[in-house]
């Protein structure tokens, strides 16, 4: 597995895939609020359906360019950039809600650092390697292989499923034991999980 690869997939999520979610996102914001002005839906659930959408598929954008550049053979290969996109995009994110977070003072920031650290555990690091190997097993179902099909549903799915979760209200539940967020962060890890062993078994499904 070539490092520049890796290196280029990992900028590629900091800077083009981070830019063009940024952008998009305040776009369909600003557009959803003046079709659906004074939504309580909307309000509640605009980032947890609008974030999926546009980030997943921009976040594999970086790889387009690093597998035209670089070509891997491996499926393991492409998992890693897949990774590598996400966390990169995971990074500037994080630096985004800092600089936004300064202005409320040290106190705030740093509780707020501490939270995104720890729900980094699963982030978009876990949601690309899922959905690059959902979009890869699809399109080779597109092409007529139809191993891993089904697998490629299921690992999509669960990259926009358990995105669309983390962004929901639901992770917000105030419940006696604070269950939410990790048993989302344990559905994730399950199912990156679950990924990783059918790169696994399939590495040289590219070949």
């Amino acid at each position: 597995m070539p490092k520049n690869a890796l290196i280029l997939s990992l900028l590629g999520g900091m800077f083009l895939s981070g830019w063009l979610s940024s952008f998009a996102n305040t776009y369909i914001h600003d557009l959803l609020g003046v079709l659906f002005p004074d939504s309580a839906f909307l309000n509640a659930f605009e980032s947890a359906i609008v974030a999926p959408l546009v980030e997943e598929p921009l976040k594999l954008l970086p790889l387009v360019f690093v597998l035209a550049l670089i070509p891997v053979r491996k499926l393991k290969s492409l998992f890693l950039l897949g990774i590598a996109s996400g966390l990169g995009f995971q990074m500037i994110e994080d630096i985004g809600y800092i600089r936004t977070d300064l202005p409320e003072g040290f106190d705030f920031t740093i509780s707020r650092i501490l939270e995104r650290i720890i729900s980094g555990i699963a982030s978009h690091w876990t949601f690309s390697g899922l959905a690059v190997v959902g979009v890869y097993l699809l399109y080779r179902a597109y092409k007529g292989q139809k191993v891993g099909k089904k697998e490629g549903l299921i690992f999509l799915g669960l990259a926009l499923g358990t995105h669309f979760l983390f962004n929901s209200p639901f992770v917000e539940l105030e419940t006696e034991l604070p269950l939410a967020i990790p048993v989302v962060t344990a559905i994730t890890l399950y199912g990156f999980y679950q990924a990783y062993r059918f790169v696994e078994k399939h590495n040289e499904l590219m070949n």
